[in-house]
Order: C-alpha cells, then structure tokens, then sequence
C-alpha cells in the first residue's frame, strides 16, 4: 500500500511538473521568435497567428469559422480582419451560398506574408531541433502528433 501511495505521488508531481513547463513554453517561445512585422511595429502577434490560421485553412474561411479557430468573438475579430484588410493582407467576399456570410481570405500579398512567415518559424524550429539527437527528435514528432490528434479531437466535440 504504501508503495502504491508513492508511486501516486511521484506520478502526480510528474504531472505537475510536466504541466508547468507546458505553460511556460509558449512564452519562451515568444521570447526567442523573431517576426519583423511584429517587431517594427507592422502587425501584432494576434494579426500574425490570424494570418498563419488562414493560411493553414486554405482559401475563403467563414468569418464565423475563423472567429471559432481563433477562440475569438465576432466583434474583436471583425476589428483585427478590417486592420488586415486596411493593410491589403485579407480580403472580404461573400458566401454564394448565403448572401448574410461573409468570407475573408489572404490576398496575393497576404500569401507572401504567410509564406514568409511559416519560413521563419521553419527556420527557428530547424535551429533549436538540430540540438536534438535523433531519438530525441523521434519522441518529439510522436508526442506532438498525440497532442495534435488530441487537441484536433478536443475541436470537433
């Protein structure tokens, strides 16, 4: 029995542990990413992963759709769309299907930034994971997709 009460212990401060350097990992990596745009005063991190999530999805999105990827009221992403478009990076259009939807998708430009973008981003994650050796890099890819399928189930619920 006691052995069983040590073992619980251990395996809750592994949680424990595991769970607080989870969440002090994105601001990390926010620290050590360098976007341009960002740093001179060009977009804000907010624009930059709306752009990234727009580019992932791939054509027109629903404004709706977009404002849910983003975890993000219609209001606050009706204001961050308008700067985008303001900035020729998004364009509005309509749903054929039901005039009331609107669509917003990247322009040409805004697909030149995305592709920038998404090159920086390779280009860190390419310098941090050359640190790694292969094993590690292996656990990594087969953590990641878990989460990943994970986190993917968790949307869809």
């Amino acid at each position: 029995m006691r052995i069983l009460t040590e073992n619980r212990k251990k395996d809750e401060m592994s949680l424990r542990t595991l769970i607080r350097e989870m969440t002090t990992f994105p601001p990390l990596l926010l620290r050590h990413m360098k976007f341009p745009p960002i740093e001179n005063g060009q977009m804000t991190m907010v624009q930059v992963t709306v752009i990234l999530s727009m580019k992932e999805h791939k054509g027109a999105v629903r404004m709706n759709e977009l404002a849910d990827m983003m975890s993000s009221s219609m209001p606050t992403m009706t204001g961050i769309i308008t700067r985008l478009v303001e900035k020729g990076i998004v364009e509005r259009g309509d749903d054929p299907s039901d005039r009331r939807v609107v669509t917003v998708q990247l322009t040409k430009e805004g697909e030149k930034i995305a592709g920038s973008l998404f090159g920086m981003i390779e280009s860190f994650w390419s310098s941090v994971i050359l640190q790694l050796n292969k094993s590690e890099r292996e656990d990594c890819v087969r953590i990641i997709r878990k989460i990943k399928a994970i986190l993917s189930s968790e949307v869809r619920k």
